[in-house]
């Protein structure tokens, strides 16, 4: 085994990772400097954002990742999904090299093709097709590689009228897609991505699909990362599922999007708000959720209405505050959304009473995610506290419609009003 880490190993399997760890020195960028005598947030004495606690270890660093395995079989599209912090993209910056692990082992069967930021590396003076030559050789590419795929990489990004226009006069949209396409055609038995989808239109977010499935047919091996869910299902054929440094779930497709949605979250309908876990960015705190209260029921036929009580504290008052539902699906799916303005709201305890038409959802576990927010002079909503996983419940199928008896989720998650008239 070389200094960072890394092996190659032989036969049909990829990637073979055993009891990786990667740790961080909280506030500390290398060795010290003379502001660590002056400024004390280089000391780690800034507020630890919630998706981090609870993994300080002994020694006082923060662990992005800890003892992970798992191992990848050639021509395998492995998704990898999980919350903000999961440890998602540590663990890509340790099989592209980017940094070593900790502790643990990772052993790699062929040349890594990564694009995991598109565009990195672009020079801003430099033509589009300036930028392919340096990018490609950037990414691994030789030169007689670059000349051989330029057409095709050029056509394919869509900027050929202004491939010969530095590209810092491109949109950003333009930026994207010559970088995905650079990467799209690099020639490696691995396959890294991050995102990469939030590229272009949605006309080129399809193309790029495509392209991925062509490269996956090919026989090469893909990790994807995504918080997509719907674009994770089309693409992968196997899951793992990441949450605070750990793998939780390693398996079938539907049961990790399901594990990942749905994680700790049981159908209870008095739920305790005030220590769940916030992962979203951004949340000024002003406000605090502390309390669901479903009124003793989870489970709803279809056609009827759900109502709870959510209890939050204000932390000082709160003008034009309004509430947001989300109504996600189990499997990952944005299924319904409500907006609600509540009343001006001094500092303290407050309770209110939701009511929330949810008679068009099809049958299907859903869950809540509940956004406190408060509008600004210009209409903004800045996020003053916000669950993902707030509660679950069930739509069951009506008694009076026996068609439901037999229902399929492909259909979707709601039900359309319909008229027939005969004549």
């Amino acid at each position: 085994m070389n200094c960072d880490g890394m092996e190659i190993c032989m036969g049909n399997r990829m990637i073979k990772v055993e009891h990786i760890s990667k740790e961080y020195r909280l506030g500390v960028i290398g060795k010290k400097t003379r502001m660590d005598k002056t400024d004390g947030l280089l000391q780690g004495e800034q507020a630890l954002p919630e998706i981090y606690e609870g993994r300080i270890n002994e020694k006082g660093m923060l662990m992005a990742l800890s003892d992970v395995s798992f191992e990848v079989d050639a021509g395998e599209t492995l998704g990898i999904i999980g919350p903000n912090g999961a440890g998602k993209s540590t663990l890509l910056k340790l099989l592209t090299k980017i940094t070593r692990p900790s502790t643990g082992r990772i052993f790699l069967n062929g040349q890594v093709a990564s694009m995991i930021e598109v565009g990195t590396g672009f020079h801003p003076e430099l033509t589009g097709r300036e930028n392919i030559y340096l990018n490609g050789a950037v990414l691994g590419m030789s030169m007689r590689e670059i000349e051989r795929k330029l057409e095709e990489i050029i056509d394919f990004s869509e900027c050929r009228m202004f491939i010969d226009t530095p590209v810092k006069r491109y949109s950003s949209g333009m930026y994207l897609k010559l970088g995905f396409s650079v990467a799209a055609f690099l020639d490696a038995e691995i396959v890294i991505m991050d995102e990469v989808l939030a590229v272009g239109d949605a006309a080129f977010q399809n193309k790029c699909i495509q392209k991925i499935r062509e490269i996956a047919q090919s026989g090469r091996t893909i990790l994807f990362v995504s918080h997509n869910m719907n674009t994770v299902r089309s693409l992968c054929s196997r899951c793992i599922v990441l949450d605070q440094g750990k793998l939780q779930f390693d398996g079938e497709v539907e049961s990790a999007i399901q594990r990942y949605v749905l994680e700790g979250l049981a159908m209870d309908p008095l739920r305790d708000l005030e220590h769940q876990r916030r992962t979203f960015h951004k949340i000024k705190k002003m406000a605090h959720m502390t309390r669901i209260d479903l009124f003793g029921r989870t489970t709803y036929e279809m056609g009827e209405v759900l109502r709870f009580r959510l209890c939050f504290r204000a932390l000082r008052i709160l003008e034009q505050p309004c509430l947001r539902v989300g109504v996600w699906s189990a499997d990952g799916t944005a299924a319904a959304i409500s907006f609600a303005r509540l009343e001006d709201a001094r500092e303290g305890e407050h309770e209110v009473r939701v009511c929330v038409d949810i008679s068009r959802l099809l049958p299907g576990k859903y869950r809540l995610e509940l956004l406190l927010v408060e509008m600004d002079d210009n209409g903004r909503m800045v996020k003053q506290d916000a669950l993902r996983n707030a509660a679950a419940f069930e739509v069951a199928p009506s008694k009076n419609r026996p068609v439901y008896q037999a229902y399929n989720r492909d259909w979707g998650y709601v039900e359309l009003p319909m008229s027939v008239e005969q004549g």
